[in-house]
């Protein structure tokens, strides 16, 4: 549940900060918008408490789930947020580098923490000149900064745990194996694969294959193991599943949205994969190992330091 609040969060400052930029301009209500300069204050912790502090002083009309509120009933919200987030522990360096995403959660309400999940969480608002404005866009614009800490392109707010060790001569044999499993595959004899709900000649299956080689081996290289359980799922078995994967649907393939909606979701459920020969149908993974061979040995994990 708390992973799903982290993304919805990331999602929603993608958006502002992109909507943001349309409200340049846009008066404080304390005074003229400070410097757009690029700031990087060290002490993002004492950063924060200036912002809830800026909040409950603030005279300015707030708004929580679109109900009128004075600053200090934002700022409370806020101190709320904080305690359980930092309880919960729900992301790693919250006054570091994931500073703006903290941020972002603790303007919002906080429906999730004390009633579960009602829906989207609602960022914090504010009137100013006449205009809504978020306040964690608010914030931004008084501190003079354009890019907290979290809003960086391709920001991991959680940095994987382990890397693998694949050496030269382990990461020869996969190559090799995956390889096999694509020329295997083109050589079937009466067969057809059926990739999460969809039939595909054996010529189009190994295509298919061949087309998701490098991410196989990318995967195998650089395991995005970012949760101590996730450790278990690195198996040659995933190295395969990330082979076979059949391409995302498009809207363009299809005349008739419902078909297009169909096999949306088969593509998204993750339907079966199997082999048909003669009428009888095997598990895509099993089959490539039984025609294949047993895959290479993984390589080692070690904890990231």
């Amino acid at each position: 549940m708390v992973r799903m609040l982290v993304i919805l969060v990331v999602l929603q400052v993608s958006c502002e900060r992109r909507s943001s930029e349309e409200a340049k301009g846009v008066a404080s209500t304390d005074g003229d918008v400070a410097a757009a300069t690029e700031v990087r204050p060290r002490n993002w912790k004492k950063v924060i408490y200036e912002c809830i502090e800026k909040i409950e002083k603030s005279d300015a009309v707030f708004y929580v789930c679109r109900r009128r509120a004075t600053g200090r009933e934002v700022a409370e919200h806020m101190r709320n947020n904080m305690k359980v987030i930092l309880r919960e522990k729900s992301i790693p360096e919250p006054f570091g580098r994931n500073a703006g995403i903290f941020l972002a959660m603790i303007t919002r309400y906080e429906g999730y923490a004390m009633d579960g999940v009602t829906g989207p969480p609602d960022p914090f608002e504010l009137e100013v000149k006449g205009q809504r404005l978020t306040v964690y866009e608010w914030l931004k614009q008084e501190l003079g900064l354009k890019t907290l800490p979290g809003e960086e392109e391709g920001h991991q707010i959680l940095l994987p745990l382990y890397e693998a060790v694949v050496t030269p001569e382990v990461l020869r044999q996969w190559e090799e194996y995956l390889d096999k499993c694509i020329d295997v595959t083109k050589r079937a004899e009466n067969c057809a694969f059926c990739l999460s709900g969809k039939y595909y000649t054996v010529v189009e299956a190994a295509r298919i294959f061949s087309s998701n080689r490098e991410d196989a081996l990318k995967y195998l290289k650089y395991p995005d193991i970012k949760h101590r359980d996730d450790r278990e799922l690195y198996t040659a078995s995933t190295v395969l599943v990330r082979l076979i994967l059949r391409p995302q649907p498009t809207r363009e393939e299809f005349s008739d949205p419902k078909e297009f909606s169909r096999e949306l979701t088969l593509w998204a459920t993750g339907s079966p994969s199997y082999v048909e020969c003669n009428s009888v149908k095997v598990d895509v993974i099993d089959w490539l190992i039984r025609n294949a061979g047993k895959p290479p040995q993984m390589p080692k994990l070690k904890k990231r330091r």
